[in-house]
């Protein structure tokens, strides 16, 4: 589970509506605490104590930014960002009695906050940190599908959206597919996502537009008309100097 504390408390960050940004893979934005969930999005998404609700998403998840690793439509693929109760403990969560039984390999730091192994660490783009640069960190095995309905903006940041760098996006993604447990599951719900998105195709268009009648019709090869477009079953045309009388079919050209 992860620890709400310090600066990433719920009641730090109101989440604006997600429909007043367009989300794309690598932004941060704001998971919304489970109290601000419609009821519908909590019986769907909380995971509940003893297996006794269905879903997926810990209580002690929401509240926090969170990184979108991954969008199918109105659907997104999440990770949480943690100060993990920097602020109180002034330690990192792998040094914490409440979180021992996590594997050190299985956290990622953002620059400037400590490292808890040799990886990389995971950076925004140029000019943009954290409001708690020294405590965020990713933990790798905690990832989640939720509705762009749960999502909103992480608003501790004033007048811009913090992004990931692409590279940093991708190592963090290839980390997790290797080593998160619930990675396979995220990825099919995605995909089911991504067929229920699916529109029908636009209606096939003519390869040819419906020709127009011709005020004059062409002549034959070699010759030239000399009547009109106005009797179009007999006709006379020149060629070579004699005049020929045509009987066409009733159907015309």
């Amino acid at each position: 589970m992860v620890t709400t504390a310090g600066s990433y408390s719920p009641a730090a960050s109101a989440a604006a509506g997600s429909s007043q940004h367009s989300w794309e893979e690598g932004e941060i934005a704001f998971l919304r605490a489970a109290t601000n969930f419609s009821a519908a999005d909590r019986a769907s998404l909380i995971k509940g104590s003893a297996g006794k609700k269905k879903g997926c998403l810990p209580v002690g998840a929401t509240g926090h930014p969170v990184i979108i690793l991954q969008r199918s439509g109105a659907e997104v693929l999440i990770t949480t960002v943690s100060s993990y109760g920097w602020t109180h403990r002034q330690l990192p969560p792998w040094q914490q009695a409440c979180h021992k039984g996590k594997a050190r390999d299985d956290f990622r730091a953002f620059a400037g906050s400590e490292r808890p192994n040799g990886r990389d660490v995971l950076l925004l783009r140029p000019g943009q940190r954290f409001p708690m640069a020294k405590a965020s960190w990713v933990y790798a095995q905690s990832a989640y599908v939720v509705p762009l309905s749960v999502i909103g903006r992480f608003d501790k940041v004033k007048g811009r959206v913090l992004r990931m760098t692409d590279e940093s996006l991708r190592d963090l993604c290839a980390h997790m597919e290797t080593s998160c447990p619930t990675w396979r599951g995220c990825q099919a719900r995605l995909s089911a996502a991504t067929t229920n998105n699916v529109f029908a195709p636009p209606p096939k268009l003519a390869l040819f537009p419906a020709l127009l009648p011709l005020s004059t019709p062409p002549a034959p090869c070699g010759g030239a008309w000399t009547s009109h477009w106005a009797n179009p079953v007999a006709v006379t045309y020149t060629h070579r100097g004699h005049h020929r009388h045509c009987q066409l079919g009733q159907r015309g050209f």
